[in-house]
């Protein structure tokens, strides 16, 4: 998912069916911008940003485990694109899920 996890106004429907629909051992990688604050918008779309923490938190409650955090790999090619502020989250199904 590419920089538009933050254009959910309800991620959970979304998440629960990426959940069901992906292989036990499958991943999820999410890619966005992240902010520091709570409260800062995309200023292409005005929808409200996600910051780490909370971003984390939101996919793990619904059944997923973080496994990584990368930066991009060429950080001034992203930069002039998307801003610097730039991530890829890699999650797993948790085998705990209710």
């Amino acid at each position: 998912m590419r920089l538009s996890f933050h254009e959910f106004s309800q991620p959970e429907p979304m998440l629960s069916e990426i959940y069901h629909l992906l292989k036990p051992t499958g991943r999820l990688f999410v890619a966005e911008n992240i902010v520091e604050e709570t409260g800062q918008t995309d200023e292409k779309c005005g929808h409200a940003l996600w910051n780490r923490h909370d971003l984390v938190e939101e996919i793990e409650k619904n059944g997923f485990i973080l496994l990584h955090i990368s930066n991009p790999e060429q950080p001034e090619v992203i930069e002039h694109e998307i801003g610097d502020t730039y991530r890829i989250f890699c999650f797993t199904k948790s085998s705990s899920r209710e």
